[in-house]
């Protein structure tokens, strides 16, 4: 009886000491990340968006981009597979001369393993004058364009231009990232390009800038 009690108990340890060396192994495989102010990820829409027809405080998903290797906009900064999530901050449609606006906002990021992290972020061109690659290969917003607000406005076609901070339906200022400026606007429709509704489609690329520091584990 003591004999194989003994071997039974020492068997239990073996399997607990195993359960337990496995558990650290995992946790030994988890990694702190720590992406700062500034840091830029490229998402795709999973949505489609309309100034027509969006409202304001409609969310939206948008997947992170992983499609290529040799894609310039491809970093680590999250794992393949996390998506972040956003909103409708304003929308207004196009009204005669007045060309239609589109402004998001990004409030979460959810990891392939469902973990979610609120976030704080903005809208950003992923242009090179825009942002650019540090040391590690991740995509971060140049100082010119580390805090300006942009929004989508409808010149032309599609989904239009994205341009600074709107401060009526009537006067763009400050600058954008596209084209020649907040001039961009004025001179395309006066070569004769009506104004336009903004539509972004399921699939439409952009810039998400963090405006707040995210921490997070990843295996």
């Amino acid at each position: 009886m003591f004999t194989r009690f003994t071997k039974y108990s020492f068997a239990l340890a073996g399997v607990a000491a195993l359960v337990a060396f496995s558990g650290a192994g995992a946790q030994a495989q988890s990694k702190s990340v720590s992406l700062t102010r500034g840091t830029v990820i490229a998402v795709h829409l999973q949505d489609s968006l309309s100034s027509n027809e969006s409202q304001k405080g409609d969310r939206f998903v948008a997947t992170v981009d992983d499609s290529s290797s040799k894609s310039d906009w491809r970093s680590d900064a999250l794992p393949a597979g996390s998506t972040i999530k956003g909103y409708v901050r304003s929308v207004s449609a196009r009204e005669g001369k007045h060309p239609g606006m589109l402004d998001l906002a990004f409030d979460r990021v959810v990891l392939p393993d469902g973990h979610g992290y609120s976030i704080q972020g903005s809208l950003i061109s992923l242009d090179n004058k825009s942002v650019t690659k540090d040391k590690n290969g991740r995509l971060i917003a140049n100082k010119a364009h580390s805090n300006n607000r942009l929004t989508y406005v409808g010149i032309g076609a599609g989904a239009g231009a994205l341009i600074g901070l709107v401060t009526s339906r009537k006067h763009v200022v400050e600058d954008s990232l596209l084209g020649a400026g907040a001039g961009l606007l004025f001179g395309a429709l006066e070569k004769g390009k009506s104004p336009s509704d903004v539509k972004l489609k399921a699939g439409t690329q952009m810039g998400v800038r963090l405006d707040s520091r995210l921490a997070y584990s990843r295996k």
